[in-house]
């Protein structure tokens, strides 16, 4: 359970909520896009129609603490568009696990809500639901989570042309996220947290494959504060899978699944 508490205060940091407003290598170079809302509006564009809908996938999960000590545990996730994850935590009799759906993030143990609130995710958001959303949608949520859409400017990242959003240069200290300039996926997100905004979260999704007319980052990376908190690494993926949509309702956890 000390994991499992640990897991679910990173969640809540990662993900922010409706009721509350929630970094950078430079190009001199301008972006081809002349405003970040241009950018979201030509993300959807590009994969309109075939990014999938929804998304299986089992996770090997490495968390540390302070003294970087590892937990290894085992995540079944399904996703299906827009917004809406399911996460179950194995030994999956236990019945543990976190549900998004509708901009609310349900804990959930022993099969039942143990508590749930208000919450726009993301990484759900940039990863995955930007490509199903009407453009202004995303944008809405971008700017509720503390996004500035005014500001934008390219650089490398991982040796791949990008654009970053919500800073207007690399020394900014702002909350800001990177798409990849060829592809337009989401690669990077870093986020200024805490009561005094002075936490720094960082998440990168790499390795990207191909799936379903979409992409997938197989391994994704949490660091707080400059120390890695999380490692994510997938494997058995599978795009456009049938899933029961009872499968994302909090109050029937046990009755589907899908594995």
């Amino acid at each position: 359970m000390r994991w499992i508490l640990m897991l679910l205060l990173f969640v809540s940091l990662a993900c922010g909520r409706q009721d509350e407003p929630a970094a950078g290598t430079a190009s001199t170079d301008e972006p081809a896009f002349d405003s970040p809302a241009a950018l979201i509006a030509a993300m959807h564009d590009r994969y309109d129609g075939q990014w999938y809908e929804t998304l299986t996938f089992v996770q090997e999960t490495i968390q540390y603490n302070a003294e970087g000590v590892a937990d290894t545990s085992t995540w079944y996730e399904a996703y299906a568009a827009p917004g809406k994850l399911r996460i179950d935590i194995a030994p999956l009799e236990n019945g543990n696990g976190i549900l998004f759906a509708d901009d609310r993030r349900y804990n959930i143990q022993n099969g039942e809500v143990a508590n749930s609130g208000p919450s726009i995710h993301p990484l759900l958001l940039l990863g995955f639901d930007v490509y199903h959303l009407p453009p202004e949608e995303t944008i809405w949520r971008l700017d509720t989570l503390g996004f500035d859409l005014t500001k934008m400017y390219q650089t490398t990242w991982q040796d791949r042309p990008a654009y970053v959003i919500g800073a207007a240069h690399e020394d900014e200290e702002a909350s800001a996220f990177w798409i990849d300039k060829e592809h337009l996926y989401f690669m990077r997100m870093v986020r200024y947290v805490g009561p005094e905004g002075d936490n720094v979260q960082e998440v990168q999704f790499n390795n990207y494959e191909r799936h379903g007319g979409g992409w997938v980052a197989p391994e994704v990376i949490f660091d707080f504060d400059g120390q890695r908190v999380l490692d994510e690494t997938y494997r058995d993926i599978r795009a456009g899978v049938d899933l029961d949509t009872m499968l994302f309702n909090p109050d029937h956890w046990r009755e589907t699944r899908w594995w």
